[in-house]
């Protein structure tokens, strides 16, 4: 009975002080790793004093430096999806969003104020100016609005305009506005009239994104297909090319200086020859096609944005760089910790990036990687990585951590991977409404399994259990389950109260762990066949990922609210904000030094300042047989003991790692005997080098257990 006793007191003891050390260090919980930097940049201007800035769906970042750094500026906004910017001629920056209507800025970005007096609907896709600086802006859903006070308020200017989904408007030098729609194509309302009138005839297309007018007043339309023409019969638009070269979805024109006319799309960046009437391509160096705005300063140099961030000319787009250091908006939708050491971080539209150093510098690892939307990316336990992207690419793998990529689809079908998972040599895959797939090579072929049963094939998470029974979670169908050698599903949905299911884990003991939106997190501890709530402790309700740390505990990230952890199977959840704030978090992974990467929703990949390793799993996993004391001195230098008690003779390993996880030297690698062990370590990373001052972490691992402890080295 005592013993038992013992254990109940030493196991909830544990459980305390493993809370307490993680809610102690939320004062300094997270920090930001230096990227990766890039992602999609949208909206662009350029103020007199050539300041650039550039609208984001992490809000508004401004160079100084023709975009050789980049600063963050969004004080006072709650809209981070930045659709357009432009600047008047007093240098007040005006910025549209979808959620939160109009911004100005008054003060070079350094604070945004709304301005929605008049407004009913906000969500802004477009911002034209006109040399008055009077203000037009496109509402999706509320047509068109003007403001001749710096937008202090606005005033309808919708009479007749039949189609009220406005994404691109403009005013000519007559004074004549264009509104170009979502869907019916292009209205125009003449200075000298007062309503409305439909001006579609010629377009073959009838999205309408972007408007440009040139010196002679020409009015040029950037069409869902193509760039048009107003012809001068002022009724019909004709086609504005001599070849064959397809723009396709054109998002924005411009007229340069000299009046040659540039054009954005999906399909890259283009000018228009006059002479040839073709359309050139202007690609070189561009590493993401999806090209949103290009603009040109007054020295000649050419700007162009893209999902892979900022581009810069100085040979009128011939040949681009990409520049974006300090510019991140990465939608992060995986992170790997690699068997080199090396952090690999998936993005959704950037392809894949390498952090050797713990986040500090980031680079791409994209060999081979010829689809850069990254749904999902996983690692098996020989190393072995596939990632899941969207599109008909399906699966791709890496065998060397990443530094080159294969294509793996063979009988995959081609759809965008929502779900993706490996496990006892098996990987599954679940391409978009088409059921799941497996392979037992690799991903070298693929076979469909039945389907027969899964009533929803909107699958968005899969896990399998040690029995090798494979799970699948779905959207708005909850959860479905199938036996190995079975050939029909199972519906498990037993007290899951919410079928929007976005995560699945399932921990050392059996536990189900299913993530949902709007839900919170399940558990279930009967193989699937009953789910309880367990969403005591934290606030946000949609968990979009979650992990189990090598030490047992569950993190989940969240929409709107950071981190959640709990170290005892989902009884209780601590929120780890601090230092995330409500960042949206999509993808977690916990080192096998405890160190936590959290990738978010447009904010890069963040670190956790402290290790999760300081006290281990529950009382039931904690090693009887070995105790790590107390290094001696501590602080020390420039030498310390570390010292450990054995019951029995076993093999041991004694490594040191700095505080963001990296191996700094091993110690010891062999048997032990029983009883007090000790070894010095003198201040030396493994090539012989004395390292810096600062907090470490020595970990000894036997048996499959690991115990860590902290030192300080002060010089």
């Amino acid at each position: 009975m005592m013993r038992k006793l013992q254990q109940f007191f030493f196991g909830t003891l544990t459980v305390a002080l493993l809370f307490t050390n993680l809610v102690q260090a939320q004062s300094n919980r997270w920090e930001p790793t230096n990227g990766p930097f890039g992602g999609v940049a949208q909206a662009m201007t350029i103020t007199s004093t050539g300041d650039i800035f550039i609208g984001s769906r992490s809000g508004i970042f401004k160079s100084t430096d023709n975009g050789e750094t980049w600063v963050k500026k969004n004080n006072g906004m709650n809209s981070s999806f930045i659709t357009s910017l432009v600047v008047n001629s007093a240098d007040i920056l005006f910025a549209g969003t979808t959620n939160i209507g109009i911004y100005r800025s008054e003060d070079g970005g350094e604070s945004w104020q709304t301005i929605n007096s008049g407004l009913t609907r906000v969500n802004v896709q477009s911002i034209d100016i006109n040399a008055n600086d009077a203000l037009f802006i496109g509402i999706d859903g509320d047509g068109v609005h003007y403001s001749e006070d710096n937008g202090d308020t606005w005033t309808a200017k919708n009479n007749g305009l039949a189609d009220l989904r406005v994404f691109a408007v403009a005013e000519n030098s007559n004074g004549d506005i264009y509104a170009g729609t979502i869907a019916t194509g292009i209205y125009r309302l003449a200075a000298t009239d007062t309503a409305w009138v439909a001006l579609s005839s010629g377009l073959s297309n009838l999205r309408c994104d972007s408007f440009e007018t040139n010196a002679d007043g020409e009015v040029f339309a950037g069409m869902g297909r193509g760039v048009y023409k107003l012809a001068d019969d002022d009724t019909t638009w004709i086609e504005h090319k001599n070849n064959a070269n397809n723009l396709g979805f054109v998002t924005s024109l411009y007229f340069s200086a000299s009046n040659e006319l540039f054009a954005s799309s999906l399909a890259g960046l283009h000018r228009f020859d006059a002479q040839t009437g073709d359309w050139v391509p202007l690609n070189n160096g561009v590493t993401n096609l999806r090209t949103w705005a290009i603009l040109q300063n007054s020295a000649g140099e050419l700007f162009a944005t893209s999902d892979a961030g900022f581009l810069y000319s100085e040979d009128n787009g011939e040949n681009w760089l990409t520049r974006v250091n300090g510019f991140k908006t990465a939608r992060i939708s995986g992170i790997v910790d690699c068997p080199d050491g090396s952090i690999l971080a998936s993005t959704e539209n950037n392809g894949i990036f390498r952090s050797s150093d713990a986040g500090t510098n980031w680079e791409p690892a994209n060999n081979g990687l010829s689809a850069l939307a990254v749904r999902k990316m996983v690692m098996d336990s020989s190393g072995t990585i596939f990632v899941g992207v969207s599109g008909s690419s399906g699966v791709f793998r890496s065998d060397d951590n990443g530094n080159s990529w294969v294509n793996v689809k063979k009988g995959l079908a081609s759809s965008s991977i929502m779900a993706l998972i490996v496990s006892n040599g098996a990987v599954y895959a679940a391409p978009s409404n088409l059921g799941v797939f497996h392979s037992n090579d690799n991903g070298d072929n693929w076979l469909a399994l039945p389907d027969s049963g899964l009533t929803n094939k909107s699958i968005r998470a899969l896990a399998v259990n040690s029995d090798g029974v494979l799970f699948a979670g779905t959207w708005n169908g909850g959860i479905f389950k199938i036996t190995v050698n079975d050939t029909v599903w199972t519906e498990v949905n037993n007290g899951l109260t919410k079928l929007l299911v976005t995560a699945l884990v399932i921990n050392e003991k059996g536990f189900i762990f299913a993530g949902t939106s709007g839900g919170g997190v399940f558990r279930s501890s009967d193989n699937g066949e009953n789910w309880v709530d367990i969403n005591e402790g934290f606030i946000s309700k949609s968990v979009l990922t979650l992990a189990i740390s090598p030490f047992g505990q569950v993190f989940g990230g969240t929409a709107g609210g950071g981190v959640i952890f709990t170290a005892n199977d989902g009884d209780n959840w601590t929120e780890l904000k601090d230092g995330l704030g409500n960042m949206t978090i999509n993808a977690l992974t916990v080192t096998p030094t405890g160190q936590i990467y959290a990738g978010t929703a447009g904010d890069g990949v963040f670190r956790s300042t402290e290790m999760i390793t300081s006290v281990q799993k529950m009382t039931e996993n904690i090693p009887s047989d070995v105790v790590l004391h107390q290094n001696f001195p501590n602080p020390f230098n420039p030498e310390t003991t570390i010292s450990f008690t054995m019951n029995n003779p076993v093999e041991v390993s004694l490594k040191i790692f700095d505080i963001r996880g990296r191996e700094i030297r091993s110690l010891l690698q062999s048997k032990q005997p029983a009883g007090h062990n000790s070894v010095v370590w003198d201040g030396r990373d493994s090539t012989g080098r004395k390292v810096v001052s600062g907090h470490y972490v020595y970990q000894i691992k036997s048996a499959g257990n690991r115990i860590s402890r902290k030192m300080l080295l002060l010089k």
